[in-house]
């Protein structure tokens, strides 16, 4: 979690801590453990299926992708700016990703990785300021 926090280039807004936890637990989820007696990760054991690697590690918590929105033949934009969360581990390797635009969720299992521009760590600055952050517990500074 701090690792990962550290290494973005923008401000976590206090929303998405718990998006890059549930991040944080898919990876340690995607390892075998020392404590199990199979060489099995404890995803594999609990779901039964096997990661795709290439769509699951494709992508980190914070990486700025265009995800594919669909066309109808019109002149509508195909494609939505999204910051990536973390995989949903279903058949189809879909991720979580939080539109910048509307600021709000999307499923999604076909992106194209971006590079991160100073636009987008101005807009997710922006996010995390626009935010209140959580009321810590009486007698805690």
């Amino acid at each position: 979690y701090r690792c990962v926090k550290a290494g973005l280039p923008w401000k976590l807004a206090h929303s998405r801590v718990k998006d890059l936890v549930a991040y944080s637990v898919s990876r340690i989820n995607l390892r075998s453990s020392t404590s199990l007696s199979t060489t099995l990760s404890p995803r594999v054991l609990f779901t039964g299926m096997k990661p795709n690697f290439k769509k699951e590690l494709s992508l980190a918590f914070g990486d700025y992708v265009e995800v594919h929105n669909g066309t109808n033949n019109t002149s509508r934009e195909r494609s939505l700016p999204c910051i990536a969360l973390y995989p949903l581990g279903n058949s189809t390797g879909s991720w979580l990703f939080w539109n910048i635009s509307t600021r709000s969720y999307l499923r999604r299992s076909h992106w194209v990785k971006m590079i991160t521009t100073s636009l987008i760590t101005t807009a997710m600055d922006g996010d995390a300021a626009q935010e209140r952050p959580a009321a810590s517990p009486v007698g805690v500074a």
